[in-house]
């Protein structure tokens, strides 16, 4: 596989965990609400935006050229 792809794939990998633990967090309501409301999604998104240039990286360079 891709080192870049691996790479990709392990990153959405664990936001997938941390965004799976922010909304067992809002569903249990046992911390602020403020921050589980701001705070918590402000962050998620802080660390989404590299994992989003890097899958349109790992998009744009592809597996290599296509031969028939």
């Amino acid at each position: 596989m891709n080192p870049l792809a691996e790479r990709t794939r392990v990153v959405f990998s664990v936001l997938a965990l941390i965004f799976a633990a922010l909304l067992g967090t809002r569903l249990l309501k046992r911390a602020d609400a403020r921050l589980t409301t701001t705070i918590l999604p402000l962050a998620f998104f802080v660390l989404y935006g590299p994992g989003a240039l890097l899958l349109v990286n790992t998009a744009h360079n592809g597996l290599g050229p296509i031969t028939p």
